[in-house]
Order: structure tokens, then sequence, then C-alpha cells
């Protein structure tokens, strides 16, 4: 029994997850129409699709797949990369070739038991957009700037 509970604590916990602040927030973007296309995702908990959010794995182990062609909408105006960066400069790279603005939502580190440990972004561009901020705090603050006065981050 306590080998079944190892082995399936990531499976446990993935069934298990709650929806967060920002989670709350992303479907509300989507169900008003201001975040479009899929959610191109490294988690791998699938709360998104719980909610009605379409989503595309990111992580895959054949490295082909690992960070396929990216169709996005043409009515997309920005790219949202958030949180820990790792892995997203080739997306970022299809971004950029569609003419869409990148937007960082990144602490830029993470905490671990000896405190804050820095993870600076990587192949962040002049004229890029970074807000230095969890995704929650994000959340509060477009939802409070922008969803409730109706404004565009990107024009």
């Amino acid at each position: 029994m306590k080998k079944y509970a190892e082995s399936s604590f990531m499976i446990q916990s993935c069934v298990k997850a709650k929806k967060t602040v920002f989670y709350d927030f992303l479907q509300e973007m989507y169900e008003k129409g201001y975040f479009i296309g899929k959610l191109l995702n490294n988690n791998f908990d699938r709360i998104p699709t719980r909610y009605g959010i379409e989503e595309q794995q990111l992580r895959v182990y054949e490295y082909e797949n690992y960070l396929p062609k990216i169709e996005f909408d043409p009515k997309a105006k920005a790219l949202f990369c958030i949180g820990t960066h790792a892995d997203r400069r080739k997306i970022q790279k299809q971004a950029r070739e569609n003419n869409l603005q990148i937007i960082y939502v990144d602490l830029e580190g993470f905490e671990t038991e000896d405190g804050f440990e820095p993870y600076p972004i990587e192949g962040a561009r002049e004229g890029d957009i970074v807000f230095k901020m969890s995704a929650s705090d994000f959340a509060l603050l477009m939802k409070k700037d922008f969803l409730n006065n109706n404004k565009e981050l990107v024009k």
C-alpha cells in the first residue's frame, strides 16, 4: 500500500488540485473573449480543461513534440508567459514571428527553504513587458485595473 501511495502521489495531486485566484481570472478572461486560442501549458494538472479552457500540453517527452509549431489565433495580440519561464523561448520565437507582444508575469525566482532563489528571465527583449509578480497578484491587478474598467493592455 505504501508503494502505491508513493507511485500515485503525483496523479492524486493533479486530481485533487484546486483552482486558484489566477485560474478564476483566466476563466473570466476566456469567457469574456479577452483570452483566445489554446492555453499553452507546462502544467499537467489539467485544471484549465476542467473549467472549459482548451489546453495544449507542452511538456512531453519526445523532443520533436516538445515545443510544437503553434497556430496562433489571427486575432491574438500578445503571448503571456506566466510563471517560471523555462522552455518558452521557442514559443516566444514563434509568437514574435507572428508579431505578437510578449508579456511576462514572473517573479524571476522562487522560494526555497533557504529563502528566495533568483531565476532571471531568459530571452527577454527590448519592448517586452514584464510584470514581476505572482500569477495571483497579476490576476488581482488585471481584474481591478483592466477587466472591471474595460481597458486594454495591448492595443
